[in-house]
């Protein structure tokens, strides 16, 4: 591989508190694209079944519950991956600048983190509806045993990209319809598919600059099974974004023109796939990783924020004429 990553640059900002360390470890930036989809995913349900005026209280209320609840999830999953791969394997990684590996926050404090999000993750999950804090029950099984033995899918091939696709493509989207809408209809199990297979195809990317650690720590990642080769995986990951192609028209045949918009799925997948592919690797020191992964995170929020503004504009026009 043509990239190297050095770490960020004399490492964080320093922080100014205890506080701010805390914020560092749970990587933040990650927590952005869940609530998005919170809003994208339940105003898309809204607008699709006719509620036209849905942006009162109890909706905004619901979108921030929501959304926050899968946002310390997401934080859950961040937190004790760090924990789990240890300061050793961050610090090969060239993220010896995190809290955990810079000594400022010690494996306890970060368990006591885990513990305090799932907490209100759940309680919160719970308090939207019984059948969200049911979705947020499944993910923090997800979210937990992705880095914790005996299960561990991080280290596993095959079920480590399987298992972020499901968890971060697929659950998200059907428990954020079931705070207003039907899970059992076809439609968001179909939106899920939409989300899990742009997650399949694209999401990691993230290994690239883990590899060297995960030859020696037994990770089984894409990227060291094709010991390193981009383009090999990049070719096969067209398959998918192809696949996720077909899926879309058929949303489009079955329910409404304005799906049409998830082909920004496709667009995102095929950029960074094509960068791939060309070697076209960018380091982007502040975000920990490569412009590629960026990339990842703006096209999982930003397909269903496109989809939504369709629907949305949709309206809008239909009323001017």
């Amino acid at each position: 591989m043509s990239s190297t990553y050095k770490g960020i640059k004399d490492s964080y900002p320093e922080a100014p508190s205890k506080v701010a360390d805390y914020i560092q470890l749970s990587r933040p930036f990650t927590v952005f694209a869940p609530v998005v989809m919170a809003f994208c995913i339940m105003g898309i349900e809204r607008l699709y079944h006719g509620d036209l005026l849905f942006f009162g209280s109890t909706f905004v209320t619901n979108v921030l519950l929501a959304g926050f609840s899968m946002g310390l999830l997401q934080i859950v999953g961040q937190v004790s991956n760090q924990i789990c791969d240890g300061s050793d394997y961050d610090t090969m990684a060239g993220k010896g600048y995190r809290p955990l590996c810079r000594g400022t926050i010690s494996d306890s404090e970060a368990w006591s983190l885990v513990f305090i999000a799932l907490i209100f993750a759940l309680s919160i999950g719970f308090y939207v509806s019984n059948v969200y804090g049911t979705f947020m029950m499944i993910l923090l099984f997800f979210a937990v045993f992705y880095n914790l033995e005996p299960i561990r899918t991080k280290k596993r091939f095959g079920w480590n990209n399987f298992w972020l696709a499901a968890s971060r493509g697929f659950i998200p989207v059907v428990a954020f319809w079931s705070v207003n809408g039907n899970v059992t209809d076809a439609l968001p199990i179909l939106l899920g598919f939409v989300g899990f297979l742009y997650v399949f195809s694209t999401n990691w990317v993230k290994d690239i600059n883990d590899y060297q650690a995960d030859i020696k720590y037994n990770v089984e990642t894409l990227v060291v099974k094709f010991n390193g080769d981009l383009k090999a995986i990049s070719k096969m990951m067209m398959i998918f974004v192809a696949i996720n192609t077909g899926l879309i028209f058929l949303i489009v045949y079955l329910y409404a023109w304005e799906f049409l918009a998830l082909l920004t799925f496709v667009v995102f997948a095929f950029v960074i796939l094509f960068r791939l592919m060309k070697n076209k690797i960018k380091n982007m020191d502040r975000m920990e990783n490569t412009l590629e992964w960026v990339l990842f995170y703006v096209g999982l929020a930003g397909g269903y924020m496109i989809t939504f503004f369709v629907f949305r504009i949709q309206y809008f026009v239909e009323r001017i004429l």
